[in-house]
């Protein structure tokens, strides 16, 4: 199994021992966080949105 990719917010939470739940979902234009609390069907109080991406070389 590869290692995990994680993003600096994931860092953090993990440094300071914050549980957290990684949700995924596609996207094809933007959308903005409370509409993504809505898609996922989770409370916008504990909704927080990152970004990842992938770039040229094909590397997040």
């Amino acid at each position: 199994m590869g290692k995990e990719l994680k993003t600096n917010a994931m860092r953090f939470l993990d440094k300071n021992s914050i549980p957290y739940k990684v949700s995924t979902y596609e996207c094809k234009e933007f959308i903005d966080g409370i509409s993504v609390a809505e898609k996922l069907g989770q409370p916008l109080e504990i909704t927080f949105k990152t970004l990842v991406a992938k770039g040229k070389s094909c590397s997040y």
